[in-house]
């Protein structure tokens, strides 16, 4: 799909509607490409469509504070033979949703998908981070991942600066069961705690230390508390 409006284009409207809602509190956005009108086999290509999507998240700060209860889902996470799951498309959601469902029928918070093969692979929409004896472990790029730009910036930077080890492999089911800590990360979730998976707690069933070590890096980021990182943010009020 070729987009007809430029990278910048798309940052001015981001910027835009979000100050003409006069939003200020915390905002999930959400730019949106996609083919509109009807689409019939015979017709030539149709137009590409671009729009961007602001919701406001007043309640945030309560899911990050108190943890969220996961399942393993009994759904696995689409294969990178069936469909390119490191690449963000609405289609892909399908999978992270069937998941979602299973476990909110299960009373759980949250669902963790494993990849065909066994592994762990991701959340229902979040990357997956795991503590074991002080090291930060995630799932590989070749576990059916979503390539997310949080986990990224976690491994690039957060950690290092931090001072925390990093391992990028393949993880087990049964190490969610063992695991010291465990958090999701991504532009909706941000840096949410995982306390419990499958009814069994992680760690002491509350959120550790290494995950609020890691939260109050992120949100002083990302609220502008930081200096450091300050040409990461986009001011919307002048």
């Amino acid at each position: 799909m070729k987009i007809e409006f430029s990278k910048k284009q798309v940052e001015d409207a981001i910027v835009k509607i979000v100050a003409r809602n006069g939003y200020r509190e915390d905002v999930y956005i959400r730019p949106l490409v996609f083919r509109g009108g009807i689409w019939r086999m015979a017709d030539a290509p149709i137009d590409v469509v671009v729009f961007v999507v602001p919701t406001p998240r007043p309640e945030r700060m309560k899911r990050m504070r108190k943890g969220v209860r996961c399942c393993v889902s009994s759904w696995r996470r689409i294969p990178d033979v069936a469909m390119p799951a490191r690449v963000k498309t609405c289609g892909n959601y399908v999978n992270s949703r069937l998941a979602s469902m299973e476990a909110e029928e299960a009373r759980y918070d949250g669902a963790i998908l494993l990849t065909i093969d066994g592994r762990v692979s991701e959340g229902s929409g979040a990357n997956i981070f795991l503590v074991r004896d002080g090291t930060l472990i995630t799932p590989g790029v070749t576990s059916d991942i979503l390539e997310g730009i949080t986990r990224e910036t976690l491994l690039s930077t957060g950690a290092g600066e931090l001072s925390i080890d990093v391992c990028e492999r393949d993880v087990d089911r049964t190490e969610l069961y063992i695991a010291d800590e465990a958090f999701f990360c991504g532009t909706g979730q941000e840096i949410t705690p995982i306390v419990s998976v499958d009814g069994i707690p992680v760690g002491r069933g509350r959120v550790g230390p290494i995950t609020r070590k890691i939260q109050k890096w992120f949100f002083e980021v990302v609220e502008g508390r930081q200096a450091k990182h300050m040409n990461w943010l986009t001011p919307v009020y002048s």
